[in-house]
């Protein structure tokens, strides 16, 4: 299926790994000019692993910097997509329990970068732009000790729902839900906890977590013409994790 995206413009935060550097390659393979910005350098990353620096742009950045995002784009005058995809991921502990010095870092990477990247772009949007943001299923199934990061992607949810109203007709906002996700974090954590990968992987219907390729594939889906009546929902890629109730029970 052609997906329309030739020379589209196209924002994506988190670029360096994981579902953002997938996202990245993928939107370069359907012919757009990705600009990834993200706070790790260029080299050494996951991502210049895989590009080799032609067709789109690179700008390694703080996100939550309101002032360095404004001097990035003061000259860009037209943009075709947004991917709010940069995360703090973790649960309250790793951030020092949930103070409020935790409560803005993890919301202000989360929910606040976002936020402002909306605010900041959408006037720059063409009509018939899409924005995209990167939620989890976090929303769905709970886990105790990940008040702060749920916290955050349930106000992205929120922000998904009323900037979709919001910016209407001119830009579709639409979020991406996964659940594990195969990243290059993940894989390594897979191999150092094979017994906890295979408690994860037993609860997923498909057996295994979504890779950042089919999370990209759906996020590029969402971002072209093709999906031009879609806006303001959320698509959850779970593999499954917690449809069943109790163990599935093969039977003769």
């Amino acid at each position: 299926m052609e997906l329309g995206l030739e020379n589209k413009l196209i924002v994506v935060t988190g670029a360096a790994s994981g579902i953002g550097k997938a996202i990245f390659m993928s939107l370069l393979k359907e012919g757009a000019h990705p600009i990834g910005l993200d706070i790790k350098h260029y080299k050494g990353s996951y991502l210049s692993e895989v590009w080799s620096g032609d067709g789109g742009e690179y700008h390694q950045i703080d996100i939550t910097d309101n002032l360095a995002l404004e001097k990035l784009f003061s000259d860009v005058s037209h943009l075709n997509g947004l991917v709010n995809n940069a995360e703090l991921m973790g649960g309250d502990s790793r951030y020092g329990g949930r103070t409020p010095e935790a409560w803005d870092k993890v919301i202000g990477n989360n929910a606040k970068a976002a936020y402002n990247l909306i605010e900041l772009l959408a006037p720059k949007m063409n009509k018939g732009s899409s924005i995209v943001n990167i939620g989890s299923t976090a929303l769905d199934v709970g886990e105790k000790g990940t008040v702060l990061y749920t916290v955050a992607k349930g106000a992205l949810k929120a922000m998904t729902l009323v900037y979709a109203i919001q910016l209407a007709p001119n830009t579709r906002v639409n979020m991406v839900s996964p659940g594990n996700v195969s990243s290059e974090q993940n894989i390594k954590f897979y191999e150092e906890n094979p017994k906890m990968a295979e408690k994860i992987h037993s609860k997923e219907l498909i057996g295994r977590s979504a890779t950042p390729e089919e999370v990209a594939n759906i996020v590029a889906f969402l971002l072209s013409p093709v999906t031009g009546a879609v806006t303001g929902e959320n698509y959850v890629m779970s593999s499954g994790l917690g449809k069943s109730l109790f163990e599935t029970v093969e039977t003769e």
